[in-house]
């Protein structure tokens, strides 16, 4: 029908890097047109490992992606 698949997960809690590869890997396996990870950052090291994490997904991952912290 021509609409696109989102498939979004929040965990909302800091994750490190082969965690959050780990989740993306498994909902790629969905096959959705687009995913998000919407993870927590309550410090600066935290959001320089989401910093990281973007940059892996960039590689790793297929599919097209949106990488979100709180």
């Amino acid at each position: 029908m021509g609409a696109e698949v989102l498939l979004s997960c929040h965990p909302g809690i800091a994750m490190n890097c082969q965690q959050v590869v780990e989740l993306a890997k498994f909902l790629e396996k969905r096959n959705p047109d687009i995913i998000k990870i919407v993870t927590g950052a309550d410090t600066m090291e935290e959001q320089l490992e989401n910093l990281r994490i973007t940059h892996l997904l960039k590689q790793e991952l297929g599919a097209p992606f949106l990488f979100l912290s709180v």
